[in-house]
């Protein structure tokens, strides 16, 4: 007991002697770990909300679903094999359709359900009274919307209000507040509408081939036995176009572009905390340095290695731990803020909370990294000699290649680890890494460069320049660390406006002539000629027609395509999209050439002649996830009959280009019996004539559903600006971090050199001289930050868009100049307020050995 009074008595008296240099360390910690907390806050409420709600969401204990009809027989027959036990099932049809309100026509995506709809949860409802109500029952002949198809289709009174749906007239009776089944709604492509299913077949939409996907929802007996009534499902049925769905086991409740959001705010939140340990590692030396003296009289004094490094341990574990605590008070503090901007600005449905667990995981997190990040500053203070440290020379830590080896690869590895977990891939977290070391070694390169050439040059200088300049090469540690924090963090900064400018000048209408303006799908074989006329009299154009032949993959080279079963308490994102597109049905069509939006990458094109199996392209991507080359042999259910295509070639498709594009096209000769629908766009007209198009298309087929594509990427341009804001206050937030870091440098600097320049204005030097030297030398370093971290970021983002997703990339000049005088704003306003120690030089403390800021007063 004594030994642990002892042990804290010296830690005590370290933390008190040291105070700016302690704060400097917890604040640094403090900004480090607020993006980290922040975003543990975020996917744990979402986990967490999905968990909870998981039955209300996934709309039953067990859901059985196609992108297709299930008929009665079938399901029954699904059902007996299995024994499924249940008390109640409800059946619903999501499908997308036209509808008109008088003179206006709108695509919305109806879903028609039976009577015990809902099985969990509620359906709140604003009646046509304007009263709240929970919806127990919708009765034939009713209609229930969004409130935004309210304001789209300008309804005043819902009590008169009627929509037509396909062929019938349905009553508006209310608008819908909240629907369990549809808790995240981010970038919806059309508002939603609910009917009866008892009016299904009158309004005439859905018809053979029709895009629909239908659901059988299960109240089971015994709700804890829905994993083995899945696993049963998919150990029977192998077809990967059923899916079958269990509330403990749905992982895709929650919005899958949301996760990936917060995938993504995760890996930026890393930058912070890189950012935090790369400075952490310069503090601890600086801590080292400022107290070698003491150290060196504890070890005169008789005191153990074993003891000075329990307690510099000790010491550090009490700063982490008072970091951490802080962070831990301010996110707690945000939360009713942040919950509001979730609510109000992103119209989320997540109520923030945190749990015992994450808090738990973030606080190993911010203990184990700085103990890590220390170890060779305890090495150094065990290692050295305290009559060196007397004579004034300066002490290095002696690791040996091998420790310092095993020190580099525990740090990487913990950091990869994290950027892993963060984004729930092993490909992005990797490919994160490798990027961000990458910029890391160019920016180094590029500082030790500059450096080295510098010294070849430096001579030629005045004064003032010279000095500043060998200040530099001369401090190669610190140059080079405030160099690349500052680097990093404007790196971040500028690749998020580049991205986002691509990504909406690739998608926006207006700057794109290919990009049609509306797009058709569910065309009816017997109605692809009428409605050809119909657009050529409205529009002026000739209707290119693409045809859809649904169809499921049997084998590859003779090999069952069976489900992939989703096992493992950790599932990567790559795991989940393998086994998406592994559990579905294929869409197939047929052409003679290729579209614009495509582009030959292997193999060779369709021959002119049908031999006497298919040929058959691939989409790049797609070929990848089902593990499909060139020369393979792929063998299709199209309606009951096998059909095999030989793999001839793999393609690139430009999805953002909005045509009608395929994962696999066949030769043509060998699909034109089948049973199929057809797709088709209209090439650039204005929105009246899109209005026209629309209301013409809805009054003669009213299953034929219509994309006004301009107002869809509007509301994607929005969905992006929200997006594109979260991932701006991340990255700021790095900012920030290295902002702390400059300010935190130059300090060290200005405080180390006090005694340099006290004894260059003993030499003659005036105050305003000395003043010019630190401010060129922190301004220069600060304008190549900017420099390469602009140039860099552009670079990244150049790869990212062109050479990655094979897009255009778009430079957003005006954001970077925004940064640029922003940051050279700030830039200055550190600089002056750190150089204010310059203007109080006392050349007399060169005899009392002042050391100012270096004691840490």
């Amino acid at each position: 007991m004594q030994k642990l009074l002892k042990l804290f008595y010296f830690v005590q008296k370290d933390l008190l002697s040291q105070k700016k240099l302690n704060s400097f360390f917890v604040f640094n910690l403090v900004l480090g770990f607020l993006g980290f907390l922040l975003l543990q806050v975020f996917q744990v409420s979402l986990d967490q909300q999905t968990k909870n709600k998981a039955q209300e969401i996934l709309g039953g204990d067990i859901v059985i679903s196609a992108r297709r009809l299930i008929n009665e027989a079938e399901v029954k027959t699904i059902e007996d094999k299995v024994n499924l036990q249940f008390q109640k099932r409800a059946k619903s049809t999501d499908f997308f359709a036209m509808i008109k309100f008088g003179e206006q026509s709108r695509l919305v995506l109806v879903r028609s359900v039976g009577d015990n709809y809902p099985l969990y949860g509620n359906l709140e409802i604003k009646n046509s009274d304007g009263n709240n109500a929970t919806l127990i029952k919708i009765m034939s002949g009713e209609v229930y919307v969004d409130p935004e198809l309210v304001d789209q289709l300008k309804i005043t009174d819902l009590k008169t209000a009627n929509l037509k749906v396909g062929d019938v007239d349905l009553k508006l009776e209310g608008v819908l507040t909240s629907d369990p089944s549809r808790t995240f709604r981010l970038g919806a492509l059309a508002p939603f509408i609910l009917i009866s299913e008892k009016d299904l077949a009158a309004t005439n939409l859905v018809k053979a081939g029709s895009t629909v996907t239908t659901s059988f929802l299960y109240k089971l007996n015994n709700p804890a036995a829905a994993d083995s009534a899945k696993t049963e499902l998919e150990k029977n049925y192998l077809d990967p176009s059923l899916r079958f769905s269990s509330a403990l086991q749905e992982e895709d409740g929650g919005n899958r572009v949301f996760r990936y959001l917060i995938d993504y705010l995760g890996l930026v939140s890393l930058i912070s905390i890189g950012l935090c340990f790369l400075c952490l590692s310069y503090m601890l030396n600086w801590f080292f340095q400022v107290q070698k003296k003491t150290i060196a009289i504890y070890k005169i004094l008789g005191m153990p290695d074993t003891t000075l490094l329990k307690v510099q341990v000790l010491k550090n574990l009490i700063l982490s731990i008072s970091s951490f605590k802080i962070a831990l008070v301010i996110i707690l503090l945000s939360l009713a803020p942040l919950q509001s901007l979730l609510d109000n600005y992103f119209k989320i449905v997540i109520r923030l909370t945190i749990s015992p667990m994450q808090i738990f995981i973030s606080f190993l997190v911010v203990v184990i990294g700085p103990q890590l990040i220390a170890i060779p500053t305890y090495l150094a203070a065990m290692s050295m000699n305290p009559l060196i440290l007397l004579r004034q020379e300066v002490s290095q830590a002696n690791l040996s290649r091998r420790l310092m080896i095993a020190w580099v690869a525990s740090v990487a590895l913990l950091f990869w680890g994290l950027a892993v977990w963060q984004s729930h891939s092993i490909q992005t977290g990797s490919v994160f890494i490798f990027g961000l070391l990458a910029a890391t070694v160019v920016a180094w390169l590029f500082i030790s460069s500059l450096r080295k050439l510098t010294a070849l040059f430096v001579h030629k200088f005045n004064f003032e320049l010279r000095y500043a300049f060998l200040s530099l090469i001369r401090k190669p540690g610190s140059t080079d660390l405030i160099f690349m924090t500052m680097t990093l963090s404007v790196v971040v900064l500028t690749l998020l406006p580049h991205i986002k400018k691509s990504i909406v000048e690739e998608v926006r209408p207006e700057v794109s002539s290919k990009i049609p303006s509306v797009f058709m799908f569910d065309i009816q074989m017997d109605q692809k000629d009428e409605l050809i006329k119909i657009v050529k009299e409205k529009v002026g154009q000739d209707l290119d027609m693409t045809p859809l032949v649904r169809s499921r993959i049997l084998k590859i080279n003779d090999q069952s395509y069976e489900r992939v079963e989703e096992q493992g308490f950790f599932k990567t994102r790559e795991s989940e999209n393998e086994a998406r597109f592994r559990n579905r049905g294929v869409n197939l069509t047929y052409k003679a050439n290729l579209q614009d939006s495509e582009e030959l990458l292997k193999g060779k094109w369709f021959s002119a002649t049908p031999g006497e199996m298919a040929e058959i392209s691939l989409e790049e991507k797609y070929a990848e996830r089902i593990g499909a080359k060139i020369g393979d042999v792929m063998t299709f259910d199209v309606q009951g009959l096998e059909i095999k295509g030989k793999v001839a070639s793999i393609r690139r498709v430009r999805w953002t280009s909005f045509q009608p594009n395929f994962f696999i096209t066949f030769q043509p000769g060998f699909l034109e019996e089948a049973p199929q629908v057809y797709l088709s766009a209209v090439n650039q007209i204005n929105q009246e004539q899109v209005r026209v198009l629309q209301n013409a298309v809805v009054d003669r087929f009213a299953n034929i559903s219509i994309i006004n594509v301009k107002q869809s990427v509007e509301k994607s341009l929005v969905f992006i600006d929200q997006m594109a804001l979260a991932l701006q206050i991340m990255a700021t937030l790095a900012l920030v971090v290295g902002f702390f870091i400059f300010i935190i440098l130059i300090n060290t600097q200005v405080g180390e050199r006090i005694n340099e320049m006290n004894l260059l204005q003993v030499l003659g030097s005036t105050q305003d001289q000395l003043y010019r030297i630190m401010i060129t030398q922190f301004s220069l370093i600060a304008f190549l930050s900017l420099l390469v971290g602009l140039g860099l970021g552009s670079l990244i983002a150049y790869v990212i868009m062109a050479v990655m997703f094979k897009l255009g990339i778009y430079f957003d000049y005006v954001s970077m100049l925004s940064l640029i005088v922003v940051l050279v704003s700030l830039t200055f306003g550190v600089l002056k307020v750190s150089m204010r120690p310059l203007r109080n030089l006392q050349p007399l403390a060169l005899l009392k050995n002042e050391g100012g800021l270096v004691d840490g007063k």
